[in-house]
């Protein structure tokens, strides 16, 4: 019975799971079909040039995480009106956050279609030539340390990195990797992020003294990743 339980309690990620790997290139006929059907196609006209957007639903990582956490709920017992409330509450609870990514999705969007990514590619490489590896975690620190969030970092600056990695002729898989890893390491010092560690420890106040004790960390971790991405890339 108990390992029963434990397979119950595990059943929602484990049919998120089964359903990523059946989408993923591993299996290459079914993706495709799946690709070709129930298709959104977007075209929005900018200027001279026409941007395109393809939603291919049934491969499309959220819709798969719903279908995962509906399915793995009814295995669990719930009934489908109390996991529409609670959707409901999470929309609720999350609408800030959904705002954030939107408005930030918007301006990396806008920033690339622009041009402004590519002139600040531009601008590194001339700046910093093959060296640039080595500061290619400091820009994804500097993204979580000003927005808080890994995500925001990674999306603020992920096609940043890869575009410098074309100028500079390195593995663009290395540069959006050390933007990553750059952007958790910039949650040691992340204001928001020890102003919530404050609050749950009841130490308000001492955000300041907090943040001057974990700079050297953060310094040391972006570093060593500089220098690693660097020697590899």
């Amino acid at each position: 019975m108990k390992g029963l339980e434990v397979l119950n309690a595990w059943s929602i990620y484990l049919l998120i799971l089964f359903l990523i790997v059946l989408t993923s290139p591993l299996f290459p006929g079914l993706r495709t079909t799946l690709e070709n059907n129930w298709v959104t196609r977007i075209s929005l006209p900018i200027n001279d040039s026409t941007m395109n957007y393809t939603v291919s639903w049934l491969t499309h990582a959220g819709v798969l995480l719903f279908v995962g956490t509906f399915v793995g709920g009814l295995i669990q017992g719930a009934k489908i009106w109390e996991l529409f409330a609670v959707l409901w509450n999470t929309v609720k609870q999350l609408k800030k956050t959904f705002i954030t990514v939107i408005c930030l999705v918007s301006l990396s969007t806008i920033m690339d279609t622009a041009g402004m990514i590519s002139v600040i590619a531009t601008a590194l490489a001339v700046a910093t030539g093959s060296l640039y590896p080595l500061f290619a975690p400091v820009i994804g620190c500097l993204g979580t340390f000003i927005t808080g969030s890994d995500t925001s970092s990674n999306i603020l600056f992920g096609k940043l990195q890869a575009n410098v990695a074309g100028h500079i002729q390195v593995s663009p898989d290395w540069l959006s990797a050390a933007n990553t890893v750059g952007a958790t390491g910039g949650k040691i010092i992340s204001p928001q992020s020890i102003a919530i560690a404050t609050s749950a420890g009841n130490q308000q106040g001492k955000e300041g003294e907090i943040l001057k004790s974990a700079i050297p960390y953060a310094l040391a971790y972006v570093l060593i990743t500089g220098v690693i991405v660097y020697i590899f890339s």
